[in-house]
């Protein structure tokens, strides 16, 4: 299949896709359209934290499963998925968040409209506009849930994110608070929550202490054909 089939170079948008594509594969990039699957997502920190998550609710790898997560630094899911709907035909998940209240917010229901098929499927954040925020409101309303993200936050920002800090994020989890704590923190947030995840896959198989956002486990369910 010739990536670019069907684009028209005299069509604005066509060219604009073929433009971008240009500049974006390169050797590493390009390995995506050797797997079966991918996930699309926003940013460095869901492609950290996405594989983990599929370890951490199903056992084994996204690589067993022939998927792959790619990162589109942005909100470029169009230029990937037009490739997909011109013919294509890999199973393409992709995560994207919810605007409130910002001239954006229509995006993903946008995306959704265009490119929702058996093939490729849009999930986006149900209850925030941001994947962390969607994080600590998913991981709330438990105590040990609490506990364990407000210790993370103390790796990541140990002098803000003292005890004192801590104790208050185990009792009252203001969530604007903790993201503003992280806001500029994303990827070393990201890379000490996947590390606390996995050490705790190592140490017992029960899983207490986090949950998956509800967006995100149905795209592993959409991945996995269930």
């Amino acid at each position: 299949h010739y990536l670019l089939d069907g684009f028209d170079e005299k069509k604005a948008a066509d060219k604009k896709t073929i433009r971008y594509l240009q500049k974006w594969l390169n050797a590493t990039n390009s390995t995506m359209f050797f797997s079966r699957k991918v996930i699309f997502v926003e940013g460095i920190a869901e492609e950290i934290l996405v594989p983990v998550f599929y370890q951490w609710e199903y056992g084994k790898s996204l690589d067993k499963i022939n998927c792959q997560v790619v990162n589109v630094n942005g909100v470029a899911f169009s230029h990937f998925l037009e490739i997909v709907k011109n013919g294509y035909f890999i199973k393409s998940a992709v995560l994207t968040v919810s605007y409130f209240k910002k001239k954006t917010e229509a995006r993903a229901d946008e995306l959704k409209k265009k490119y929702d098929s058996d093939i490729t499927r849009i999930f986006a954040t149900e209850k925030s506009d941001t994947f962390e925020k969607e994080l600590f409101i998913t991981n709330k309303t438990k105590k040990n849930n609490r506990v364990y993200l407000a210790d993370v936050l103390g790796k990541v920002r140990p002098n803000k994110c003292n005890e004192i800090f801590k104790e208050k994020c185990r009792k009252a989890f203001d969530i604007e608070e903790l993201f503003e704590c992280i806001e500029e923190y994303k990827s070393e947030f990201a890379f000490e929550l996947g590390d606390a995840l996995e050490s705790t896959l190592k140490k017992s198989p029960v899983k207490k202490n986090f949950a998956v956002p509800e967006y995100i486990l149905n795209s592993f369910k959409f991945i996995n054909g269930d």
